[in-house]
Parts: structure tokens; C-alpha cells; sequence
């Protein structure tokens, strides 16, 4: 739990600091390789994606959780009032890769 406010803070005071455009340009500019620059626009891309998510997040229950479909149709992110839920969309994932087996391609859609 420490760990996560202190990245929290750094990340914090790097935005404050730097900025996040200008982070964006000290990735691709000092990155050796190609292939790491985009590793690294990625990363940066995925990060950007679940801060939206729980930015837009409707708050409902208490917390998220991603867990097998009960009708067998594969994985559920959402949030949730079970059990077991999670206060990040990252630590819901975590926990999911932890306890869960690889997922299988069974098709079908929505429950």
C-alpha cells in the first residue's frame, strides 16, 4: 500500500514537474532503439487507457473486479459489489492474472 502512494506521489511530481508532453518527448528522444521507443508509447498508451477507465468510472459498489464470465463466455472487467473486489482496474487485472487460468478462445458474446 506504500509502495503504490509513493509511485503515486512520484508520478505526481513528475507530471507537476515535467509535464506529461515533455515526458512524452524524453521517451521517444533518448530511448536507444526504435523498438524500446515504442515499447515504451505503449506502455504510455495503456497506462493512458486504464487512468480513463477509472476516471469514468461510475463509482458503483466497491470497486472492480475481473472474473470469469458465470456463463462460461470469458472475461469480465467491471465494477463491481461482489466480494473480492479490487480499488484500481490494475489491481483487479493483478489479481485476475494471479488466480485465474489463461483464458480460453470459447467465442460467443456477452452474457
Amino acid at each position: 500500500m506504500a509502495t503504490d502512494d509513493a509511485a503515486r506521489a512520484a508520478d505526481r511530481i513528475w507530471r507537476t514537474v515535467c509535464g506529461k508532453s515533455q515526458m512524452a518527448t524524453i521517451i521517444r528522444e533518448e530511448c536507444p532503439t526504435g523498438e524500446l521507443r515504442a515499447e515504451n508509447e505503449r506502455l504510455q498508451a495503456d497506462k493512458d487507457r486504464l487512468e480513463w477507465l477509472e476516471a469514468n468510472a461510475s463509482h458503483y459498489g466497491n470497486g472492480w473486479i475481473c472474473r470469469r464470465s458465470t456463463s462460461g463466455r470469458g472475461l469480465r472487467l467491471h465494477e463491481s459489489t461482489w466480494p473480492g473486489t479490487s480499488s484500481t482496474v490494475r489491481q483487479a487485472i493483478d489479481s485476475a492474472a494471479l488466480h485465474t487460468d489463461a483464458p480460453s478462445d470459447s467465442g460467443g458474446g456477452d452474457e
